[in-house]
């Protein structure tokens, strides 16, 4: 037994050191772009996963990651929305969303003792109590700084006591302020402050976005076939023959028609490389990108689906595709 025990640490050891030597050799991942090289952080991967996961649901697989990979996403979408909730108070939607991030020991301590003074504010010393004396965060300030501890502490004995003797109110002629004489209102505002530098603001579906745009380019020099549904794991569209698989054949039928504003009339035409847009030059000096396929105006390009489309003082006579 004692001689499989010290082969089961060998081999526990080596697998230690195998991993470290990955976690290593992932610390930076290079990539070959055409143009040159770039560098991509293997925790950016890793965060790209984790938001992937956690805004489909997968909270399960998310925190598994998170602890496998000791990275977290510290990061939001819609910072600015989380900061105004916390500048308003509106702490039920608040307070979930920062209990996601990885705050710094200090920020966090400032956002969970505010929380306990907005909950001795609205005359509520049992939750503030439970707050203060459950909250991580302030489990660790009553080691780090006791004397700022203490302070809550206090503040929660005088309003448990007003509460029991059925204070009107925590003014200051009951001598039991919550702010220490400050403004509720700055205070949400310091706290939003800090929240707001220490985590930072990220796009929804980056994941999606990132594959999607890496498809399009693909699809642009003609790696794989421009429509299909796509195996991203392979890189293959599915049902779909990569462009130049097989010999061009003439239409035999019409797609459908293009149709320019009342008045309007085409001067100007060209394809782009891919096949995959029309654009077409107008003698009121619009220039738009149509779909082949569907004969519609392209709603993918933002600027058309705004209404914004690109337009000339004169008439288009000649266009160009790059």
């Amino acid at each position: 037994p004692f001689g499989r025990s010290v082969e089961r640490a060998r081999s526990v050891r080596a697998l230690r050191r195998a991993r470290a030597r990955d976690r290593a050799a992932m610390s930076n991942l290079k990539h070959d772009v055409g143009l040159g090289s770039v560098e991509i952080d293997s925790a950016d991967v890793v965060r790209l996963v984790l938001q992937y996961l956690k805004e489909t649901g997968l909270a399960g697989a998310a925190a598994a990651l998170e602890d496998e990979a000791g990275v977290r996403v510290n990061a939001v979408v819609g910072k600015e929305a989380l900061l105004e909730d916390i500048r308003k108070g509106k702490w039920a939607e608040a307070l979930p969303r920062v209990a996601e991030l990885d705050l710094p020991a200090a920020a966090s301590a400032d956002v969970w003792e505010h929380v306990v003074r907005e909950l001795v504010d609205a005359r509520e010393p049992a939750a503030a109590r439970d707050v203060a004396r459950g909250a991580a965060p302030l489990v660790a300030l009553k080691g780090s700084d006791p004397e700022r501890y203490q302070d809550l502490e206090r503040l929660l004995v005088t309003a448990d006591r007003f509460e029991r003797l059925g204070g009107e109110s925590y003014g200051a002629s009951d001598k039991c302020d919550p702010w220490d004489g400050g403004d509720r209102d700055a205070k949400r505002r310091r706290v939003a402050d800090v929240v707001g530098n220490a985590v930072g603001d990220v796009a929804p579906a980056r994941l999606a976005t990132l594959l999607g745009a890496a498809l399009k380019w693909r699809a642009h020099v003609g790696a794989m076939a421009a429509r299909g549904r796509v195996d991203v794991f392979r890189g293959e569209a599915k049902g779909a023959k990569k462009r130049g698989d097989e010999p061009a054949k003439p239409p035999k039928r019409a797609a459908g028609a293009i149709r320019l504003g009342a008045g309007s009339r085409p001067l100007s035409t060209c394809f782009a490389p891919d096949g995959t847009a029309l654009v077409t030059g107008s003698s009121d000096g619009f220039i738009e990108v149509w779909d082949p396929a569907t004969c519609r105006l392209r709603t993918d390009l933002s600027y058309q689906a705004n209404d914004e489309l690109m337009m000339h003082d004169a008439p288009v006579l000649a266009l160009a595709c790059a």
